[in-house]
């Protein structure tokens, strides 16, 4: 049996207003750009809020905190390694959520640095939470 030809491009156009529709809804969302509020504060907490308190860190214990003990260091006295003794004198953040981005993720914090030979890498992983384009870092300004 044999489909009618206008049963067929009607077939079609429901198909391309349904993907038209789809699309609009989820490219806006995939192609914004991210929060320019929460991507100054995320600048504001790399360049110089998390700095200070690590150079507070690094003046009581002689050292910055490790990368295995992380910026919770800055929160709580850490386990072993540098603040581990009686020398910690946090909290050296005003709160302990000072240690997350805006959007909830952990700051990366690597000592030593790799891209900051000469002291430690800090960055965000930004609104997308992964490696790449959107990522606000304290190398590179």
């Amino acid at each position: 049996m044999k489909v009618p030809r206008h049963l067929i491009d009607i077939d079609l156009m429901l198909l391309v207003i349904v993907i038209g529709s789809v699309a609009s809804v989820i490219l806006p969302k995939m192609l914004s750009p991210a929060d320019p509020v929460k991507v100054k504060w995320a600048e504001g907490d790399i360049r110089t809020g998390l700095p200070a308190a690590l150079e507070a860190f690094r003046r009581d214990n002689g050292d910055f905190p490790s990368t295995w003990q992380g910026l919770d260091a800055l929160v709580k006295p850490p386990a072993g390694g540098p603040g581990s003794g009686k020398t910690w004198n946090g909290p050296y953040v005003n709160r302990p959520e000072a240690v997350l981005d805006p959007w909830g993720s952990p700051y990366v914090y690597v000592y030593p640095g790799i891209k900051n030979t000469e002291g430690y890498d800090l960055a965000s992983l930004g609104a997308d939470r992964k490696t790449g384009r959107d990522d606000i870092k304290n190398w590179g300004f």
